[in-house]
Parts: structure tokens; C-alpha cells; sequence
């Protein structure tokens, strides 16, 4: 197989691991949230899964959620954020963040983290179709 389709593959199996609303951190530990799994017009390695994050912290990205396909100068949308609060990257520099609130939890209330966590698992097996 060619670079460009083991990359695609090795990012499809890795972006499994995050789903639109997880919580993220990135190597220099900037906090985000998933906006956004799938490909993105604009990439070289147009089959390759990318996670589009809208980050915490204005500036660290570089664009609004949407990208321009260079072939065709055709503006595509795939979320919605400040400019310079989204950023479309590589599932491999990210890791599951927690969210302010299982913080909390964790820190004052451990045993209620396990009532959310339960809540959590209900609803999103009640969500599916």
C-alpha cells in the first residue's frame, strides 16, 4: 500500500477513539472539544480521517470550522466556531480530555462520578438508532 493510503487507514482507526463532543487535549496540552470526524476537502490525503476540535483557547486554531478545496476555491463547512478557534488535526496528537464538570466530580463527589457515568451510558444507548 502507498504512504498516502496506510495514513488513511492508521487515521480511520484512530479517529474511532473520538466521537463529535469529547473533550480533548493536544500535545502542548491546549483543551478542546470534537466538532468534527471525517475528511476534509482541503487535505492532500483527501481519504484520511481528521478531527475537527474547537479549541478552548481563541488563537490556537486557525479557522472558523469550514475549509477552502484548493482544486476547486469551493468553501466547505463541516462545524461552526470563532475564527481562529477551530483546527482540523490528526487523530494521533490527540487524547481524551475530561470535561469541567467530571473534574468536579472527580475531585469533590467520586462516587457521584459514577451515577454520571451511568446516566451518560444510558442516554447515549438510548441515542442510538
Amino acid at each position: 500500500a502507498d504512504e498516502g493510503a496506510a495514513f488513511g487507514m492508521a487515521s480511520a482507526a484512530m479517529a474511532g477513539a473520538f466521537a463529535v463532543g469529547d473533550v480533548v487535549v493536544d500535545e502542548e496540552d491546549y483543551r478542546g472539544v470534537v466538532r468534527y470526524v471525517g475528511p476534509v476537502a482541503s487535505a492532500k490525503k483527501r481519504d484520511a480521517v481528521w478531527i475537527g476540535v474547537e479549541w478552548d483557547t481563541t488563537g490556537r486554531g486557525k479557522h472558523d470550522g469550514s475549509a477552502v478545496d484548493k482544486a476547486t476555491g469551493e468553501r466547505h463547512r463541516y462545524f461552526e466556531c470563532a475564527e481562529g478557534q477551530g483546527s482540523f488535526v490528526k487523530p494521533q496528537v490527540l487524547r481524551a480530555g475530561t470535561s469541567f464538570g467530571e473534574a468536579l466530580l472527580r475531585r469533590y463527589e467520586p462516587e457521584a462520578l459514577l451515577e454520571f457515568a451511568d446516566k451518560n451510558t444510558t442516554n447515549n444507548n438510548n441515542n442510538i438508532n
